[in-house]
């Protein structure tokens, strides 16, 4: 269970067994990533997005961001990218995966009442994601390691009270599901959480178009920051079918969670 820098190939199976695998930029992830950068910027309307905070009130940044957010899952040149990518890594053309998510975590942002569900440490798994699902993050820009989330390593073996068993995909789809876009009041999120201390946490800083693939199991989440600086990614989720049918993934310690999200995933061999 531990950070791998630069692995010499995609290993699932070490994945599965609690690797955090650090890869180099490419020219698939960069590419991927220029083209989502650009997105933000016409959007906010702004050549530095970094510092957009300080020019834009919080109402005015959520609503401008919620456009690269909301269409670069649905642009066909970034799912051409996105593919572009996986393929790069070696993920043959039976690999589900989830349409690319946008994510901004700004400075100070966990005093914003509306944010704090971001904030949530889970495992992916408790969302009604597979125990064979592989995260892929995405450094949109160089990202110091003040401003990354964190993992929380010692729980890859070792459960932790939360509330998973609240947790139903079907519901949560129909109240605007991983991409709602609305302001919703805290008291109507329904994201699964420890009821625990988790304990430390542990974080590296990745530069531009470098990438962080671990497991939907590990236990991990958004940390505060006051480095006057937004913070941009972008995530791609992706799970192998024949992992899931022959029963291989992460083992499942605590997760509690109703549904299956798989069937909202794209296939990555139909272009």
């Amino acid at each position: 269970m531990n950070f791998r820098i630069q692995p010499d190939r995609i290993d699932n199976s070490a994945i599965y067994s609690g690797e955090v695998q650090v890869f180099a930029a490419s020219t698939p992830s960069l590419a991927l990533g220029r083209y989502a950068w650009e997105k933000i910027v016409k959007s906010l309307d702004d050549s530095d997005p970094r510092t957009v905070r300080y020019r834009l009130s919080n109402d005015e940044f959520f609503s401008r961001f919620s456009i690269p957010r909301r269409e670069l899952g649905r642009d066909s040149a970034a799912l051409r990218l996105t593919r572009s990518w996986l393929h790069s890594l070696g993920c043959p053309d039976r690999t589900l995966f989830d349409r690319p998510r946008l994510r901004a975590v700004q400075s100070g942002g966990h005093h914003i009442p509306e944010a704090l569900p971001a904030y949530g440490i889970h495992r992916d798994t408790w969302y009604a994601n597979p125990q064979a699902q592989v995260n892929h993050w995405l450094a949109l820009h160089d990202t110091p390691t003040e401003e990354m989330f964190g993992f929380f390593l010692r729980h890859w073996e070792r459960p932790i009270a939360n509330t998973s068993h609240t947790f139903d995909y079907h519901e949560w789809n129909q109240t605007g599901g991983f991409q709602a876009y609305q302001r919703v009041r805290p008291s109507e999120q329904r994201h699964p959480i420890p009821t625990e201390d988790p304990g430390p946490c542990t974080r590296t800083g990745l530069p531009e178009g470098h990438f962080l693939r671990f497991s939907a199991a590990h236990l991990h989440g958004t940390l505060p920051h006051d480095t006057g600086f937004t913070r941009y990614s972008l995530e791609v989720r992706t799970v192998d079918p024949e992992d899931v049918a022959n029963g291989f993934g992460a083992p499942n310690l605590d997760n509690r969670s109703k549904g299956d999200m798989t069937g909202d995933l794209l296939r990555l061999g139909d272009e």
